[in-house]
């Protein structure tokens, strides 16, 4: 999951910056040196809908097992992808940033990808113009209980 996370902090400081946002500049989360505390703000409410689902749905589908992972020669008893398995995880993730989304079955599905562009711009219109920024939130659906 935290390759997940790290991937799509990425991306976020990616959008956050091409809307003119300093993504190391956080409200919540600390500033240091080479963190982008700020996409780190926004990358919280896309954690379980976008990041932790996607992982498990990869590793409920057999694509990550335990042959995609070897052992790690620079951490004593760590473990670090294989390159197959980084290649396969890669693969997947840009096909879910693709992959059409709702947050309720009566909500029109849109592809992850455009979901995070859209909540970026809410996120820095919300800051400019001083008013309350809606975050993204999911609700359960009979299908997913």
């Amino acid at each position: 999951m935290s390759l997940g996370y790290a991937i799509l902090g990425n991306r976020l400081a990616g959008l956050l910056e091409a809307k003119g946002l300093d993504p190391a500049l956080g409200l919540y989360h600390l500033c240091r040196p080479g963190r982008a505390a700020l996409a780190l703000d926004v990358l919280d409410e896309f954690r379980h809908p976008f990041v932790d689902r996607f992982v498990l749905r990869i590793c409920n589908l057999g694509m990550i097992d335990p042959s995609s992972f070897e052992a790690d020669p620079a951490r004593p008893g760590g473990l670090r992808m294989t390159r197959s398995g980084m290649c396969t995880f890669l693969n997947a993730w840009e096909r879910h940033l693709d992959r059409p989304f709702r947050r309720t079955s009566d909500d029109p599905a849109n592809p992850v990808a455009e979901i995070l562009h859209s909540q970026v711009e809410e996120f820095a219109g919300s800051l400019r113009r001083g008013r309350m920024y809606r975050p993204y939130f999911t609700v359960e659906t009979d299908d997913e209980r």
